[in-house]
């Protein structure tokens, strides 16, 4: 819980490379996002039962993959890496060609599922949860991961999946602004 005495009429705002840590709860973020005060103190509240709250990908993509299906948005970054923009992961091509076809191999046999895809211009995550060990071991396999690979984000959901972590919220740019 984040005490009152730290909210303040202002917005505040995280920047690139920022990080503001609250007792309990540590807040990480990679691109510039702003948070009413007001309605960050209630987010969080509501929130205190989940191991993480990460921004949902699928909200951006409702055209092609549609809230609650992390597989679909999975696919479209995969092909729009490979396809249309594959000097982001020059130097891991294999790798990455590697990692979709298991992940798909992974879905069809029912030994995997991806009812999110996150963006991670946002991670906040409870350091006091039962699963925080978990959290943290999933995020240690994903760096350790990038050593081979150039993208993190198809990463994400696949080791949180793997460490046992379903303790997620998943919310849209709204829910993060207070506009739902």
């Amino acid at each position: 819980m984040v005490p009152e005495r730290l909210t303040s009429k202002k917005s505040l705002s995280l920047h690139p490379n920022g990080c503001c840590m609250v007792p309990g709860i540590g807040w990480f973020t990679m691109t510039q996002l702003a948070f009413s005060p007001q309605n960050l103190l209630p987010f969080l509240q509501q929130r205190e039962h989940m191991a993480l709250v990460l921004h949902d990908d699928c909200y951006f993509y409702k055209e092609c993959c549609g809230e609650g299906n992390g597989f679909k948005c999975f696919e479209h970054d995969m092909d729009f890496l490979l396809n249309v923009f594959p000097t982001k992961i020059q130097r891991s091509m294999d790798k990455m060609i590697e990692l979709k076809r298991t992940v798909e191999t992974r879905i069809e046999d029912k030994t995997l599922t991806l009812p999110h895809y996150f963006d991670m211009h946002l991670l906040i995550r409870n350091l006091r949860h039962e699963k925080a060990n978990q959290v943290t071991y999933a995020f240690k396999t994903v760096f350790e991961k990038l050593h081979e690979l150039q993208r993190d984000q198809a990463l994400v959901p696949v080791y949180l999946h793997d460490s046992n972590v379903t303790e997620i919220d998943a919310v849209s740019s709204e829910e993060l602004t207070g506009g739902t």
